[in-house]
């Protein structure tokens, strides 16, 4: 108890006020948080959730930045509804680096995922950090290219660092911190996920970048909402077209007939940025499997495998089995798709 004390007496009258608002459900939607804002009190106690909070994040590891301190993103501040806190793991100084979203489906194609991740590796090559929402398909894809590049990847969550979701990808968030990344939400860490969370998330995915780039998106879906977001915030909205027939079009096409910039590859993407930077392009060489990743491999079908049967197939305990999946991924030989793991057709 002594360290909660400490941390909470460290923690500024703004930092617990916003946590108790939080914590009594008193911050729901923009409005509530302007009001907030207004009628903050100068002085303030932190309630008993506020100090469990405090010890979850002296435990997590978790940085509280509030729109007062000076390591919070500039560029986030600027949005027309900013996260009155963030709690961050890993790398803060990530956070107000020279940013591109990366959003599309969950339910992605192979070549989708494949086209995410390659553009989303050349990218961080040329310098700029991925944001995205670390969800399946796209999401998953972008950070995985973003991690075989030289720049750092954001994933910003939908739920407290606690209950992440999804749960699969949480081989893939230990990684991104690892690697010099950030993981960030403005929910406790005990706050799980739910269907608005998603989408008041994805203000924060396009408000720390300098635009934000849609790949395979249906007619209506989350993707469309953060590229609306990028738009209120005056950030440049870019889409990835593709066949006309397919459902994961409509909303990529949507945006280009409204003004979105039209995007084939890397170099058009520094283009609209205004960035005049070399794209890297280089062949991979093939990987040598290890024994527990080859079995794996061999446990996957190239139509998705539920990650449950994957367990069946190789005996592999959860921990074990989901950073060989993550290895797999992160070299090539995997897509994780919403319907399970998929083995590449290239592999």
């Amino acid at each position: 108890m002594e360290a909660v004390f400490r941390q909470a007496s460290a923690m500024t009258n703004s930092h617990i006020a916003i946590l108790n608002a939080l914590l009594s459900n008193r911050l729901h939607n923009a409005k509530d948080r302007r009001r907030h804002l207004n009628e903050r009190p100068r002085t303030v106690r932190a309630s008993k959730e506020t100090e469990q909070v405090i010890r979850a994040c002296e435990r997590l590891g978790l940085h509280m930045l509030t729109t007062d301190d000076a390591r919070f993103p500039a560029r986030l501040a600027e949005i027309p509804d900013p996260p009155l806190l963030l709690f961050v793991q890993g790398s803060i100084q990530s956070l107000g680096a020279d940013s591109l979203a990366i959003v599309g489906g969950r339910e992605a194609s192979g070549a989708g995922q494949r086209f995410a991740t390659m553009v989303a590796q050349q990218l961080s090559d040329a310098g700029l950090a991925i944001v995205s929402g670390l969800a399946l398909g796209i999401d998953t894809a972008a950070h995985i290219g973003a991690l075989k590049g030289a720049s750092p990847t954001i994933a910003v969550l939908g739920s407290g660092h606690e209950r992440l979701y999804p749960a699969r990808n949480t081989s893939l968030a230990h990684t991104i911190v690892q690697q010099g990344g950030v993981i960030v939400s403005e929910y406790p860490p005990h706050f799980g996920p739910t269907r608005y969370r998603f989408p008041e998330r994805n203000r924060i995915v396009s408000g720390l970048a300098l635009g934000t780039l849609v790949i395979e998106a249906r007619a209506k879906s989350g993707s469309l909402i953060t590229a609306s977001y990028a738009l209120e915030q005056g950030r440049e909205v870019m889409a990835v077209p593709g066949p006309v027939s397919s459902h994961l079009s409509r909303g990529g096409h949507a945006l280009i007939r409204d003004g979105a910039a039209l995007i084939e590859n890397a170099e058009d993407v520094l283009s609209a940025l205004g960035f005049s930077r070399d794209v890297r392009q280089e062949e991979t060489s093939a990987e040598k499997l290890g024994p527990t990743e080859q079995r794996v491999l061999d446990a996957l079908d190239f139509t998705g495998t539920a990650f449950d049967v994957v367990v069946k197939r190789t005996g592999l305990s959860t921990e074990v089995l989901l950073q060989s999946l993550l290895n797999l991924e992160l070299a090539g030989f995997v897509e994780n798709g919403a319907r399970g793991y998929i083995r590449a057709s290239t592999h």
